[in-house]
């Protein structure tokens, strides 16, 4: 397995569902096949590796990492993994690193969209993630369309409330027949659910 594209996939996760300290790395999911797969891109890079597994209150799985070393080298590569001050790290250079990072990002932060409403009966669909940092959707934006020609809407923001205080966050939808087409084709996602779910939405349309 390529190391290159085994680190592009840990930090992505990282990036996504995951919380990185100077103690500790954690990955949480409830997808017990993405957790295996981050296992398994992290003992690719560092064979030693011991994960310490566990579960949080709300049920979601953990595995873990309190290894200085290995902590201290990612956080010398990446900098920061604080969901405010993400940022397309300039290595990922090479378009199979480029497509593993997002594609990671997508399968932890990624809504597959496809809905009926009632009345009309009128279908909507579209793939988005969101962050707190506009910064970072605008550099995937700009790599899915010149890299992968996968068209992207404009990137939008909304305001949510949290024990009375407001935040900011930044969401990147992607929308129309061939652009989930060309999603599928050059980034797709790792688990069954998310690509069944992509599959049925790319279908939904009906052909005249």
């Amino acid at each position: 397995m390529d190391k290159n594209l085994s680190l592009a996939r840990i930090i992505g996760n990282l990036m996504g569902d995951g919380n990185a300290t100077r103690r500790y790395l954690r990955y949480s999911n409830k997808n017990e096949f993405l957790l295996e797969c981050f296992k398994k891109h992290f003992l690719n890079l560092y064979p030693e590796t011991h994960f310490i597994r566990g579960k949080v209150n709300s049920g979601t799985l953990f595995v873990q990492v309190q290894n200085k070393e290995i902590i201290n080298s990612l956080f010398e590569l990446c900098g920061d993994f604080r969901s405010s001050s993400l940022k397309f790290l300039n290595f990922i250079k090479e378009l199979n690193m480029k497509k593993v990072f997002i594609q990671a990002i997508f399968d932890d932060e990624g809504c597959v969209g496809l809905r009926t409403f009632n009345k009309t009966k009128e279908i909507k669909r579209n793939l988005e993630i969101a962050s707190k940092f506009k910064v970072f959707l605008e550099s995937i934006k700009k790599i899915l369309e010149n890299d992968f020609k996968i068209k992207c809407n404009k990137i939008i923001s909304f305001e949510r409330k949290l024990n009375k205080k407001v935040f900011v966050t930044w969401k990147l939808s992607i929308t129309g027949r061939e652009n989930f087409i060309n999603f599928k084709k050059n980034i797709n996602f790792s688990s069954s659910s998310k690509i069944n779910r992509l599959e049925k939405m790319i279908n939904s349309y009906i052909r005249k």
